[in-house]
């Protein structure tokens, strides 16, 4: 599959699926690495079409 590269305003509006998904793996396995914050037990994500809803997701487990 060929994913042309479209940004706008500095954001990346295409990404190839599987890369997408290995972002993501990486991602979650780097939240779980990392040490425990104290913080909230429950968390309200907004804006989740925008990716920045993902990022705080991940955080949030």
């Amino acid at each position: 599959m060929i994913v042309r590269p479209l940004l706008r305003r500095g954001v990346c509006l295409t990404a190839h699926p599987d890369g997408c998904a290995e972002r993501v793996r990486r991602d979650i396995a780097r939240a779980a690495a990392a040490p425990s914050a104290a913080g909230p037990s429950v968390a309200l994500v907004v804006g989740s079409s925008s990716g920045l809803g993902l990022a705080a997701r991940i955080y949030a487990a």
